[in-house]
This record gives structure tokens, C-alpha cells and sequence, in this order.
């Protein structure tokens, strides 16, 4: 079964991950891992996170359906290897 939603069911969902992201006094982040996957997105990554990107005060913009972050500047790469994975984190 295919479940699709409105335009506006859409957009609540992008402004509640916004909102998400926009909680607390810092920016929030988007952290970059390499290496193995965690199992799920509660478990803590076991690997070595490659860069983190801190974002601005709103996190994001959303238009055209879509969220698009947006970052304060490059971030510091704190190792290598090949990118696997992300997490965005709230501040």
C-alpha cells in the first residue's frame, strides 16, 4: 500500500524538523561519519566522524517542498575516509 500525503501535511512535517533543529541556544550541526553504518538512527556511531558543518539560526529554508540547510561555513575535517553517513543534530 502506497500512503501519500498533502502539500500541506508536507509542509507541517518540514516546519516540525525545522523546529527540531532550531531547539536549543546553539547552532545545529550536520556531522559526517565514515565506516560502518549504525544500525539505526538512536544508536551512537562507532566510527570516526569526518567533518561537522555547523549551521545557521534557522537551520534551513524550505521552499518547494523541500528543506534545504544551510551552513555557517566549511567545517574542520577531523579525518578521512570515505563519507558513509550523516547526522543532523539540533543545538
Amino acid at each position: 500500500m502506497t500512503v501519500t500525503i498533502t502539500q500541506e501535511h508536507n509542509e507541517a512535517r518540514l516546519a516540525g524538523t525545522l523546529a527540531f533543529l532550531d531547539a536549543g541556544a546553539n547552532p545545529a550541526r550536520l556531522r559526517i561519519y565514515g565506516g560502518a553504518r549504525p544500525p539505526n538512527p538512536a544508536a551512537t556511531p562507532t566510527s570516526a566522524m569526518l567533518v561537522e558543518i555547523a549551521l545557521t539560526k534557522p537551520a534551513a529554508t524550505s521552499a518547494g517542498r523541500l528543506l534545504t540547510p544551510t551552513q555557517q561555513g566549511d567545517g574542520p575535517i577531523t579525518a578521512t575516509d570515505m563519507p558513509t553517513g550523516a547526522r543532523l543534530v539540533n543545538g
